[in-house]
């Protein structure tokens, strides 16, 4: 399978940081939405619009009439079941903490995701990383992890020069995610999520070569609604939108199917960690869009971090 001319490597590599590209723009606008509107009308939005989005390609695929659903193990019904399940927890627990904390705060806790995604991946797929893929991991999750500790903590979402001044070069400043983790139900939501997706990505793959690359989005997400039509009350549907508005909320499951396409066509050319660790990289992106478009600040070391993470990216490659 080739989409890019590049080789099957890089070309992994090129999807997945495109998808993480555009999944930093799915969340800062999630963000923006949900200073607006309440956490369960969002991911409503997001999830039944990702899936309408899909299904008609779905369907015209013709993927719907080659799958074998119910034979063990072979069959896609079990491992489609319990990533649906996972995708509950994840879906939820993202945009939950999106709502309760900056998108640059919660974002970085997934850096535990790419080194549990080993385990997983080697338990259902028998894949390990190449020596220089797991430099690249360790890069990336080191990187993650040193941009979360780079980030100042702010007192009412400000963050003062002087705070930043006093913030830069302090190596205690690396145990800030884990203080975060103590004092944010936010964060302890994001470390959850993460650690759902560490586990959900190997069954990803599993349903991706079994199927092809919709049938997952489509019925994972549309489960991931379904289970939280309860939750949602009265007071949580707007009673008018505006033009501008309906498209801010429209915009995110239309980036949002894009992201999930070409996370999951990563799977074609890569291994989960691998996959999983470039997806990663959306933790810069984030930091990066979250000072112009949502006024969250954070500081210069952010670069070294940035270049730990890139270096990664390169090394997942080979």
């Amino acid at each position: 399978m080739s989409i890019l001319p590049f080789p099957p490597a890089a070309q992994g590599v090129a999807l997945v940081l495109g998808g993480a590209l555009l999944r930093a723009f799915y969340i800062v606008n999630n963000k923006r939405s949900l200073r607006r509107y309440s956490s369960r009308f969002v991911i409503l939005i997001n999830m039944f619009g990702c899936a309408m989005i899909l299904a008609p390609f779905l369907v015209a695929s013709g993927a719907l009439q080659h799958i074998d659903w119910l034979s063990w193990p072979a069959g896609i019904l079990w491992p489609l079941l319990v990533t649906s399940i996972l995708n509950i927890l994840i879906q939820y627990g993202e945009i939950r903490s999106l709502a309760l904390e900056d998108a640059s705060l919660v974002t970085p806790i997934s850096a535990t995701a790419p080194v549990l995604s080993v385990l997983s991946g080697f338990l259902l797929l028998q894949e390990l990383p190449t020596a220089a893929g797991w430099v690249g991991i360790l890069c990336i999750s080191i990187g993650s992890y040193a941009l979360a500790g780079s980030m100042p903590e702010a007192a009412n979402g400000v963050v003062s020069l002087s705070g930043v001044r006093r913030h830069l070069h302090r190596a205690a400043s690396m145990l800030m995610p884990w203080r975060r983790l103590a004092q944010s139900a936010g964060v302890r939501i994001a470390l959850l999520s993460s650690l759902a997706a560490s586990i959900s990505i190997a069954f990803d793959k599993l349903v991706t070569l079994k199927s092809g690359p919709l049938l997952l989005p489509v019925v994972a997400f549309t489960v991931v609604g379904v289970s939280q039509l309860p939750r949602l009350r009265k007071e949580d549907v707007p009673k008018r939108l505006s033009a501008r508005d309906a498209a801010g909320l429209l915009l995110s499951p239309v980036i949002f199917a894009a992201v999930s396409v070409l996370f999951i066509l990563g799977f074609y050319f890569g291994t989960v960690s691998g996959v999983s660790a470039l997806r990663r990289v959306s933790i810069l992106f984030v930091a990066l869009l979250a000072g112009s478009l949502l006024g969250e600040r954070g500081h210069p070391e952010r670069i070294a971090a940035a270049a730990l993470m890139a270096s990664g990216a390169i090394l997942l490659a080979f």
